[in-house]
């Protein structure tokens, strides 16, 4: 597991959303996942909404997929609390982090 985990660090690093990469060139072949990324995330990112990452080929500089991350929280109930031995911590809900969108180009 190690040696494939060594082979795709070699091949692929991870970026903050930029403008600059090969956006238009990002096809998963859905729509709504193609546009986000086009048309969106740029939106998302300057609005504090969401963060999106970009993987990229080390050699083609090719975005091979992306995700974006926004803040979230769950709700616990006082049952919860008790089963999970929170009775102390002074509020009812846990921070998350949300995946909104993930997604991979279809050439990959």
């Amino acid at each position: 597991m190690k040696k494939i985990f060594d082979d795709i660090s070699k091949k692929t690093h991870l970026v903050p959303f930029s403008r600059f990469y090969k956006i238009d060139k990002f096809d998963s072949g859905l729509k709504e996942y193609n546009n986000f990324l086009m048309y969106e995330a740029n939106i998302y990112e300057k609005r504090c909404i969401s963060k999106t990452h970009l993987l990229l080929d080390n050699y083609t500089a090719d975005i091979i997929g992306y995700l974006s991350l926004s803040a979230a929280s769950i709700r616990i109930t006082s049952e919860e609390k008790t089963f999970h031995e929170l009775e102390s911590v002074p509020f009812f809900s846990i921070p998350v982090l949300k995946i909104g969108k993930l997604a991979v180009d279809k050439s990959y």
